[in-house]
């Protein structure tokens, strides 16, 4: 259950694909970012249901976002 009343995620993570290729053996910086705002959200402040989103299945332009997030 989301924080933001109406929506079923509180955070969308929105990036370009290409943008989020790993860096040597590091992840890419999406999935870094993603990871760090976790992690201080949820683990350091006890917002233990909050929902974060960012596309991770290569999601293309037909598909029905509302369906897929």
């Amino acid at each position: 259950m989301a924080h933001a009343k109406g929506h079923k995620v509180d955070i969308f993570i929105s990036y370009a694909r290409k943008d989020n290729e790993p860096i040597g053996a590091s992840a890419g910086w999406a999935e870094m970012f993603h990871n760090s705002l976790e992690t201080w959200l949820i683990k350091r402040r006890g917002l233990d249901d909050l929902t974060i989103w960012r596309d991770t299945e290569d999601l293309q332009g037909n598909t029905d976002y509302e369906i897929a997030i």
